[in-house]
């Protein structure tokens, strides 16, 4: 199940014209904002994921969880111009993830829209 929902989700932004290069931070804020939600929504890791504080560069968005310190949840890999979507995460745990990224991809608007 994990590999064909990040393949949909994948498939989505593509389809929505959404890649590293158009992503602002005001869109990553956002995604954060949604995605923050699904996980306290969620319960994984009994309850404990939350977001870390974004990076500078705002290509990661991290969390935390009660066993681990930090793990990515999605990547903006802006030099081959692709975004990884949880690839540690079994099922369970990827599904917030999943369902956060197409809330934002549903509600994002491209320049060119």
């Amino acid at each position: 199940m994990s590999v064909s929902k990040r393949d949909e989700v994948r498939e989505m932004i593509k389809s929505k014209g959404i890649t590293c290069e158009n992503i602002t931070l005001g869109s990553v804020k956002r995604l954060r904002k949604i995605l923050s939600r699904h996980l306290c929504q969620s319960g994984i890791f009994d309850g404990s994921a939350k977001l870390i504080r974004l990076n500078k560069d705002y290509d990661d968005i991290k969390m935390k969880t009660n066993v681990i310190d930090s793990i990515t949840c999605i990547s903006f890999d802006y030099k081959f111009n692709r975004i990884e979507i949880a690839e540690w995460a079994r099922d369970e745990n990827l599904q917030p993830i999943i369902s956060a990224l197409v809330e934002w991809i549903e509600g994002e608007k491209l320049k060119n829209d």
